[in-house]
C-alpha cells in the first residue's frame, strides 16, 4: 500500500475545513434573519430596540 501525498492530504483537510465551516454559518443565517424580524418588528434593522424582555 502506497503513503498518501503529504501536501495532497493537507490540501483535502483544508478543503473540508472550510467547506464544512461555510456550512456551519450558513446553518445559523436563516435563525438570525427570523431572530431580527421578531425583534425589530417590520424587518428593519436600522431601529434600535425599545425593550428587553418586554421591560422598558
Amino acid at each position: 500500500m502506497d503513503k498518501a501525498n503529504p501536501s495532497c492530504f493537507l490540501f483535502y483537510m483544508l478543503t473540508l475545513f472550510v467547506g464544512g465551516s461555510l456550512l456551519f454559518f450558513l446553518g445559523f443565517f436563516p435563525a438570525s434573519q427570523s431572530q431580527l424580524v421578531e425583534i425589530y418588528g417590520n424587518g428593519s434593522v436600522t431601529t434600535k430596540p425599545t425593550e428587553l424582555d418586554g421591560v422598558k
